[in-house]
């Protein structure tokens, strides 16, 4: 049980890698980085999401050819009561 957690934990942390890589290379690519879409990446754990959005991100020159409408409309709100 304690390898689990520990692959979790590891995992979140290379989510989290990941997502702050991706802004970095939207914000050097010169694209507007709106509040939906820094939450939906930053609370992304899915590694492979994160590096297809980071393909998309590396030749985009605008936020639409990173992610899609449904990416978007999924995202966490800011102010999002939780359930």
């Amino acid at each position: 049980m304690m390898d689990h957690l520990k692959d979790d934990f590891v995992d979140g942390f290379i989510a989290q890698g990941e997502a702050q890589m991706l802004l970095r290379i939207m914000t050097a690519r010169g694209i507007a980085i709106p509040d939906d879409v820094r939450i939906l990446v930053t609370k992304c754990a899915d590694t492979a999401r994160l590096e297809a959005w980071a393909d998309h991100a590396a030749t985009a020159t605008a936020i639409g050819q990173i992610f899609t409408d449904e990416d978007r409309s999924a995202a966490p709100q800011k102010n999002a009561i939780p359930a």
